[in-house]
């Protein structure tokens, strides 16, 4: 299922060219974070038909910082060339000299947590020379939330990008649904960014953001479900062995 997911992607790709939108929808315990990985790789190798890199960068977005620590490991375990993978720190964010100087170069996978993401993407708006690039933004469970604190901080960078919130709204969750959809009037419906988002529990307003429509319904690019993972022994149902409180 990880290298079906990677390579129906990546052939999607060359068939109808940049701008889309996937969902992978694969079961907890499935290994996303190595699908992840590989899939980053193949995209920022990709060569179209006249062999041009088909991406500048590939941006990976994860939800927390141990999630970002795994996704980094993984990526230098198939890291073959050195300065490949360049990692946004949370205190840094968008102004690291790092991360301009990898954006200018391309050519690289660029990791960022939720929280530095609007900041990764505000330089890639205010930054002339990146303008026309072509991006592919891969999100780790797209629809898990923040809230408190790192919710306030994320909605302040939003107000930039003129998504507005109630003062009665500001500690409410708020999730890469929201950071993506504040961007459709200007970045995320730009046909030089393809958005993969990953999830293992998708909730309706995912598949509708990031799914693809069939016969009326939203529908997963890729599925590999919670019953196939327990029948092939990746994880345990955990239905099994409940006791009640």
């Amino acid at each position: 299922h990880q290298l079906r997911a990677v390579e129906r992607g990546v052939s999607d790709i060359e068939m109808h060219g940049t701008g889309k939108r996937y969902l992978i929808w694969h079961s907890a315990g499935s290994g996303k974070t190595k699908t992840i990985a590989w899939l980053s790789h193949r995209l920022i190798r990709h060569m179209n038909v006249d062999s041009k890199s088909t991406f500048d960068s590939v941006i990976v977005v994860t939800d927390r910082t141990v999630l970002d620590e795994n996704i980094r490991e993984d990526m230098n375990l198939v890291q073959s060339s050195k300065g490949l993978v360049v990692t946004v720190g949370e205190k840094s964010g968008a102004k690291s000299p790092q991360l301009k100087k990898a954006l200018l170069e391309g050519d690289h996978i660029i990791t960022c947590t939720l929280q530095t993401f609007p900041e990764v993407m505000k330089l890639i708006e205010d930054t002339k020379e990146l303008r026309g690039r072509r991006w592919a933004v891969v999100a780790d469970e797209a629809h898990s939330s923040q809230s408190g604190s790192a919710a306030r901080r994320l909605k302040e960078l939003l107000a930039d990008v003129g998504l507005e919130f109630d003062e009665d709204d500001i500690d409410t969750e708020l999730s890469a649904d929201d950071l993506l959809r504040a961007k459709d009037s200007a970045i995320a419906s730009s046909s030089n960014i393809t958005f993969i988002a990953l999830t293992a529990t998708p909730k309706a307003k995912t598949l509708r953001l990031f799914g693809t429509e069939r016969d009326g319904r939203w529908e997963a690019f890729d599925t590999y479900t919670m019953a196939q993972a327990i029948e092939e022994g990746f994880i345990l149902d955990v239905l099994q062995n409940y006791s009640t409180y």
